[in-house]
């Protein structure tokens, strides 16, 4: 269970806007105080406010508290009456916060400042203080701060032995990836899955490692290791430098419109050989776009293989609505598939990185 203001119910492009407002705001404010907060909101009438507004609280109280100061949710309910009453979720953050260095408020004080809410603040408070379901998360600054000290801590419970976390490097709908070190002090990734293995979603993406996973490719991200973990698959993987979605904001951020085609070719001929190899293995991969071709010194390799499907590559094939919507070919809509659909999502997504925006 989760509050109801969770941005995990945001579909994928809007949590990746959410992301992006945060990250900027992130970065703003691990430089000092954010005086106008608006810069980094989006406008009032806009379905994502009230979502970035609690993020941005989120982060602002993380800030607050690491440098010694205090800050409650309620100063906020004060700036900002959108946040009146104030969300569960921000209430939650607050208390987990304040454990994290060292206040420790008891659930008493939450019963006594939100009277009219006690019993709906137990059950959440209780939940992160025992935290009995689910991986144990504590929240707090997005990846675009890494290279410093480690801005987010995972408890060991939710990762497999011997493997220590360092940072997250990825959030989405679909959970968490952090950069880890496995035994030995190798470097690599650890995508935690955000639903339970019982779930649906999460029992395709077991199924689709079972395909891939004797799979090896230079062109493919390899998958070393996965693991059923308090209920949720934990997949390790081979580490990349960043993918081809942050490339382009890096380009521009430099005032380009889109990656420029002398690098961009040699990576499209990486991820192409890849999938052709995947094709040629009788695998569907059905969610190619930006987020999902890795950058490794230089390389293009393809990754996420949780929508992989096997089946035969040169006809149509019944195939589950599966993907993402932008990236999707024409007969994916009508739950039909083979290996041009993929070749679709590449073209599509060459397309993007190439101008900085969507063809269609």
């Amino acid at each position: 269970m989760r509050p109801t203001s969770d941005a995990s119910t945001l579909s994928d492009g809007d949590f990746r806007r959410l992301q992006e407002y945060a990250d900027r705001f992130a970065e703003a404010r691990s430089r000092g105080n954010v005086d106008d907060w608006e810069a980094y909101l989006p406008p009032t009438a806009n379905h994502l406010r009230r979502y970035v507004l609690i993020e941005l609280a989120k982060l602002d109280i993380e800030f607050t508290w690491r440098s010694g100061s205090r800050v409650l949710v309620e100063t906020y309910e004060t700036l900002f009456p959108e946040l009146n009453p104030p969300p569960i979720d921000l209430i939650v953050e607050e208390y987990r916060i304040r454990h994290r260095h060292g206040d420790a408020p008891g659930l008493d004080e939450y019963r006594d400042r939100f009277p009219d809410r006690a019993a709906e603040i137990d059950v959440w408070l209780r939940s992160a203080a025992t935290q009995k379901s689910g991986p144990k998360f504590v929240d707090a600054v997005p990846a675009t701060l890494r290279g410093g000290e480690p801005t987010t801590t995972v408890i060991e419970e939710v990762f497999p032995p011997g493997y220590t976390p360092i940072e997250r490097i990825g959030r989405g709908n679909f959970g968490e990836v952090w950069r880890a070190e496995a035994p030995g002090g190798i470097a690599v990734a650890v995508k935690i899955v955000s639903q339970p293995l019982d779930h649906e979603s999460a029992r395709k993406e077991q199924a689709a490692l079972e395909l891939v996973k004797r799979l090896q490719h230079p062109k493919l991200l390899s998958t070393l290791a996965f693991w059923v973990i308090q209920n949720r698959l934990v997949i390790a993987m081979e580490l990349a430098d960043g993918t081809l979605r942050d490339r382009l904001r890096e380009c521009r951020a430099q005032g380009l419109a889109g990656v420029p085609p002398d690098e961009l070719i040699p990576y499209f001929r990486d991820a192409a050989e890849g999938l052709d190899w995947l094709h040629v293995q009788g695998v569907l991969h059905r969610d190619i776009k930006p987020e999902n071709i890795l950058l490794k010194h230089g390389y293009a390799k393809v990754g996420d293989f949780g929508l992989a499907k096997s089946g035969p590559m040169d006809v149509m094939v019944s195939a589950s609505f599966a993907g993402t919507p932008a990236f999707m070919a024409p007969e994916v809509w009508g739950q039909k598939a083979c290996k041009q659909s993929d070749q679709y999502s590449l073209a599509f997504t060459y397309v993007e990185l190439r101008l900085g925006r969507r063809p269609l």
